[in-house]
């Protein structure tokens, strides 16, 4: 999970210091790291999960914007924390998150996806998920 948090975001991403980064289920396992990564590369960073308990995690982890998809609109909540859009996002959601963070990204900004764990055959909602989006998750893959 470290490394591929690493990767994504340096290598793959290449972010900078002043960008602002979206990293959608933070608290998970790449999550986490991704968080701590984006911090230390200066950037500033929002995070979403699902839970109070969670949103408290990430804040001490140097999350500066937690949005919990549970009980705030994830997309108005964006436009709110990053009117200018986003620089980088770090997905593994999929669905109708996974569009949310295609509208919000900047001209350059870059999807890292990592995964579409809404859209996974386990889920009884995979179908209704992968119809709230433009693009075909597993076709990134």
């Amino acid at each position: 999970s470290g490394l591929t948090a690493c990767a994504m975001l340096e290598q793959t991403g290449d972010i900078k210091e002043g960008e602002t980064v979206l990293i959608t289920a933070a608290a998970g396992g790449a999550g986490h790291f991704a968080v701590q990564f984006a911090k230390l590369a200066g950037c500033t960073v929002i995070g979403t999960c699902g839970s109070e308990e969670k949103a408290k995690a990430l804040k001490a982890l140097g999350c500066d914007h937690v949005i919990n998809y549970k009980s705030q609109d994830v997309a108005a909540e964006i436009k709110r924390l990053a009117p200018n859009g986003l620089d980088a996002v770090l997905e593994g959601v999929g669905g109708k998150m996974l569009q949310t963070a295609l509208d919000n990204l900047t001209p350059e900004g870059r999807l890292l996806q990592i995964g579409y764990i809404s859209e996974y055959p386990h889920n009884p909602d995979a179908a209704t998920e992968s119809s709230k989006n433009d693009v075909v998750a597993s076709e990134l893959f």
